[in-house]
């Protein structure tokens, strides 16, 4: 840990494991690589209309995220499979990455305890006795995404407010990031808490281009995107709720 401009930050690239069981898992998997099939594809998810109910923050900088990502994906030969609002709900979602097998899968959506807030599915009343699995509040649980299993091993980057939120049980913490794992995911970068989403835009941009055009490995690039970050507009993101819930789980 290193003091800079007053504030404590790492010095050193950080990844995390939510458990010694899951790090197990992925030192069982060893250096599997990405297939060369699934890594030229990502899937672009993002600000599902959510059930007003929930009383989620708007994401007012997610749509400009999502056509700026999409360009420099397309830019780096990368093909995009989009999905925003009302589309972008569980069983669709959950169809896509069993269909399309991408390599990145970037989700931009709040999380819940133990899930993360899409799209609700409404059936409608004289077809909903016929076909109850019709209808779903649109809550991306634990439980679903071990119903999928992404041959791809993919990077699996989640912008919203709490999607590392869980529960802390007797072998650590049992979270969405861990079951994106336990599906195939190498590795997960997730938000502790909640962050303004223009800050989780430019972070999440940086964090690609780092990566992705000057291959850097991923902790690296997502320590010098938080770091760009504390500097951009004059220092307007330096606050550590902007930058200090991020981290990345996973290879």
């Amino acid at each position: 840990i290193a003091e800079v401009t007053g504030v404590q930050t790492c010095a050193l690239p950080i990844c995390c494991t939510p458990s010694v069981r899951t790090l197990q898992l992925l030192v069982e998997r060893g250096a599997q690589q990405q297939n060369k099939e699934g890594a030229g594809k990502v899937l672009l998810a993002s600000h599902p209309k959510t059930l007003p109910q929930l009383e989620l923050p708007e994401m007012q900088h997610a749509p400009a995220e999502a056509e700026e990502l999409s360009k420099f994906f397309a830019d780096h030969g990368v093909a995009v499979e989009k999905m925003v609002g009302e589309e972008l709900g569980v069983r669709p979602l959950l169809t896509k990455l069993l269909e399309q097998q991408p390599g990145w899968v970037h989700i931009t959506a709040h999380g819940k305890p133990k899930c993360l807030a899409l799209a609700p599915a409404m059936a409608e009343a004289e077809a909903e006795e016929a076909a109850p699995e019709a209808f779903d509040d649109g809550l991306l649980g634990l439980e679903a995404l071990l119903t999928v299993f992404l041959t791809a091993s993919p990077t699996v980057v989640l912008t919203g407010n709490h999607t590392f939120a869980g529960e802390l049980m007797e072998d650590g913490v049992c979270a969405l990031p861990r079951s994106w794992m336990a599906a195939g995911a190498r590795s997960v970068v997730c938000n502790l808490w909640a962050a303004p989403d223009e800050s989780m835009k430019l972070l999440s941009a940086d964090f690609y281009r780092l990566h992705m055009a000057e291959k850097m490995p991923q902790a690296a690039a997502l320590r010098q995107a938080i770091l760009n970050l504390r500097q951009a507009e004059g220092g307007k993101f330096s606050h550590p709720i902007y930058w200090a819930g991020f981290m990345l789980l996973g290879q």
